[in-house]
């Protein structure tokens, strides 16, 4: 991990100062689209006077999982994704968060769904935007340690999943190698760094 920096009080003065010449004061908004997804054209008007007008994908907020069995090995999904150039892909576990569902329900389900296995022990590693220029949904991202395979997978009628295992350092080569280039499966990987090394250390300690 890289150690943080410092960054002196005058810095951040002039950072919020930038910003704020950019907050929207008011909001026009006009929705269009289906039941899974809607477009939502919104007029912004800034507190500088100026309007930008932003065409955005509104869906609900997600979840992320990064599932590690009792041996260190993380569990991933492989799934169809047609849009995507290679057409298939390797993620970790992810869902949107149902209707008076709280984020930690959803990880829990969503793990269970796809992988068939259940965890009780949820750390939250943080939150972040898939893509803040077109969508302002969430995306959390959960750890789930000491995993235990109890079910078969409980998947819907379109939906196609396979399970895949392996280490932490085999899971960053893949990102190397370009099979892993899922942004929220990255960027969970990249948070729960430090959890996942301290685990092993402890490990290595038993």
């Amino acid at each position: 991990m890289v150690k943080p920096i410092n960054i002196a009080n005058a810095k951040l003065l002039e950072l919020k100062n930038l910003m704020a010449e950019y907050q929207v004061i008011n909001t026009t908004n006009v929705v269009d689209g289906g039941n899974f997804l809607k477009l939502k054209t919104s007029h912004y008007h800034l507190a500088n006077g100026k309007t930008i007008i932003r065409e955005e994908i509104v869906k609900k907020e997600a979840v992320v999982i990064l599932p590690m069995t009792s041996d260190n090995k993380i569990i991933f999904v492989i799934q169809p994704r047609p849009l995507t150039k290679k057409g298939v892909t390797i993620e970790l576990p992810a869902g949107y968060i149902d209707n008076n569902e709280s984020s930690i329900d959803a990880a829990s389900r969503e793990v269970l769904e796809e992988t068939g296995y259940q965890t009780s022990d949820l750390i939250t590693l943080g939150t972040h935007y898939q893509d803040q220029g077109c969508c302002g949904a969430l995306v959390e991202i959960f750890l789930a340690r000491s995993i235990n395979a109890i079910q078969a997978q409980h998947l819907d009628h379109d939906e196609y999943i396979k399970i895949f295992e392996c280490s932490y350092e085999e899971a960053l080569s893949l990102i190397k190698l370009e099979y892993i280039v899922d942004a929220n499966t990255i960027i969970a990987l990249l948070k729960g760094s430090e959890y996942i090394n301290e685990n092993r250390r402890l490990c290595r300690k038993l």
